[in-house]
């Protein structure tokens, strides 16, 4: 069977524009994975990130309130007032804020 020009075979590796901490999550620690796995879909979601945007800017419709519903509570609350989010992989937040941030709730 021939590939379409220009796409890649399953399974290959990631372009090489994108850095390590864009796709690699093998260095997270098992006891911060199910953040990391959300907090990365949340990066990558055009609607997650236009609520926050809204969050942000001060406005509280229903909407916004669903979205931030849809996440564990560690998330819902940190993403709208985090610095990092969405421009910083979650790996590349350095340990000691995740872990501040995780003690908050714990």
């Amino acid at each position: 069977m021939k590939r379409r020009p220009g796409r890649k075979k399953r399974g290959s590796s990631p372009p090489d524009t994108l850095p390590l901490p864009e796709w690699d999550f093998g260095p997270c620690p098992p006891n911060e994975l199910s953040e990391c796995e959300c907090y990365e879909y949340s990066r990558s979601s055009i609607l997650i990130r236009e609520t926050i945007a809204r969050r942000r800017a001060g406005e509280d419709d229903p909407l916004t309130r669903v979205v931030l519903f849809s996440f564990p509570v560690t998330l819902a609350l940190w993403l709208p007032q985090s610095n990092w989010w969405p421009g910083t992989p979650f790996l590349m937040i350095p340990e000691q804020e995740r872990s501040k941030r995780a003690s908050f709730f714990r």
